[in-house]
């Protein structure tokens, strides 16, 4: 996430045609609105939920670009205009991995709530509902993902958990193996099965 995800986008396009000097594109249509200006004129005509998802991975500098947003509900626009959201009408997440700390001003303006993964039994048996892998597989899954988790190596979801299993659940592909003879010609085709 950077500023232009935030507040305003360039759209690169526009700007082209901009420059170009397009008949019938004006310097406003290259500017797109960013997720605090497209939450801040929604919570105008009704409730606004803004999803900030991975807050974590953005700069640093976001939290003090966010921050100031949440005390005075405020965006400023490319032309010196400023919209201000209704903050009876919106709610605004974040999502965390803990990648990075979030500044202490932020988490000061903010509820928290740490959710904490499935039980390891529920986890597998998700993962064997839905991939119809026997019961037993599923539950080492899970216990590599728990494993990985304790070590703090990274903290892998039952959404990566499912596309695992999902990729080892597909039958494979036969590959048709072509050889060639020195002199260029065809010698025989193979079907391989991985």
């Amino acid at each position: 996430v950077n500023e232009e995800d935030l507040f305003v986008k360039l759209d690169p396009a526009m700007v082209a045609a901009v420059a170009g000097r397009v008949e019938g594109v004006a310097v406003s249509d290259a500017y797109k609105p960013g997720w605090l200006l497209q939450a801040a004129l929604q919570s105008r005509h009704g409730p606004t939920v803004l999803l900030l998802d991975e807050w974590d991975k953005t700069l640093d500098r976001a939290d003090a670009l966010l921050l100031q947003f949440l005390q005075d509900g405020t965006v400023g626009g490319p032309f010196g205009e400023v919209w201000t959201a209704d903050k009876n009408n919106l709610i605004v997440i974040l999502t965390s991995n803990e990648f990075r700390p979030l500044a202490e001003p932020l988490l000061r303006r903010c509820y928290r709530y740490r959710l904490t993964y499935l039980p390891p039994e529920v986890e597998a048996d998700i993962l064997r509902k839905e991939s119809g892998l026997p019961a037993s597989f599923c539950r080492q899954v899970v216990k590599v993902l728990t494993i990985v988790r304790t070590r703090g190596e990274s903290s892998p979801s039952l959404q990566e958990a499912l596309n695992f299993v999902a990729a080892l659940g597909r039958p494979p592909r036969p590959t048709t193996l072509n050889c060639w003879s020195r002199d260029g010609c065809l010698k025989r085709k193979r079907r391989l099965t991985p």
